[in-house]
């Protein structure tokens, strides 16, 4: 196999299980991703992958072009980051990873004025509240909460962030207590664990939303109770926490790019920027600053 985008083909599916996976990472139809299999079936005389019930599973022969591949993989993903750790000059393109909320309701003011402080750099922002792989690429930087983070990777913990649980004054103002509900997740029980110490444990669990901007929105409008960011529900004047609830401290929030660029200018400058920040915000994200 020489062609690097058959490569590729292999890993996706190897990685996601399924064409339906493996044609969203790549950009193509499923039918594309179906029509390339059989091309690769029928180059090496036999099948790459058997599907199965839990998904395409790589066979014998498929297992071998697997591990040709992320031999490959490892080659190609060295050699751009050589590429880039070699660029002395504060121009280029960063890659940089942040959850949602952080950049909705922190960073994207701060965001904007770096790329206006430095126009030679293309910012390009992905939202993923998934620890995405710095050793394939996926980005240059990430800012993630995190109590653990790979070992391997760079950077600093800059502070923890906290939170606490809410409810719309009104909401709480005009609901009998035997009708309040939580906002949960699609996973809760009835009574989950993360409501003790709140006042109101004995409340279930109405609505459930896993999207965690979805949450705080209903919360917002009144559709229950909720545990929140201290960044995001201390800044939206209809939440009040509820009575007698303090701050608990949740997650390191950490800046962290690959070994391999840590030197790259451009890369050391948006890190220092992004935890001078993100260190301006410490009271709001420990839910100290209350106005």
């Amino acid at each position: 196999m020489k062609n690097w985008q058959d490569y590729q083909l292999i890993l996706s599916l190897y990685r996601f299980g399924t064409m339906r996976g493996a044609a969203d990472e790549l950009g193509v139809n499923h039918a594309t991703i179906s029509r390339r299999l059989t091309q690769l079936n029928r180059e090496y005389n036999g099948l790459v992958f058997e599907r199965t019930v839990d998904g395409y599973k790589p066979t014998k022969l498929g297992k071998v072009i697997v591990a040709a591949a992320l031999k490959v993989e490892e080659i190609d993903l060295v050699a751009q980051r050589d590429l880039q750790n070699i660029d002395f000059s504060l121009a280029g393109q960063i890659r940089l990873s942040i959850p949602p909320t952080i950049g909705q309701f922190l960073l994207m003011q701060s965001l904007h004025r770096f790329t206006q402080m430095y126009p030679e750099i293309e910012l390009i922002v992905d939202h993923s509240f998934r620890l995405v792989d710095l050793d394939r690429a996926e980005a240059d930087i990430v800012v993630r909460g995190e109590n653990s983070p790979p070992d391997h990777l760079v950077g600093r913990s800059l502070c923890q962030y906290s939170l606490c649980f809410y409810g719309q004054q009104a909401y709480l103002q005009n609901t009998p207590r035997s009708e309040l509900r939580w906002i949960g997740k699609s996973s809760d029980s009835t009574l989950p664990n993360w409501t003790m110490g709140s006042g109101y444990e004995d409340v279930p669990v109405g609505i459930r939303l896993d999207d965690i901007s979805s949450r705080h929105y209903a919360a917002v409008a009144g559709l229950g109770l909720t545990r929140g960011a201290c960044y995001m529900a201390d800044s939206e004047p209809s939440l009040v926490r509820l009575a007698g609830c303090n701050p608990i401290p949740f997650q390191n929030l950490w800046v962290l790019t690959h070994p391999h660029l840590r030197n790259t200018p451009r890369i050391k400058l948006l890190m220092t920027f992004l935890g001078d920040t993100i260190l301006a915000h410490q009271s709001v994200l420990s839910g100290v600053d209350v106005n």
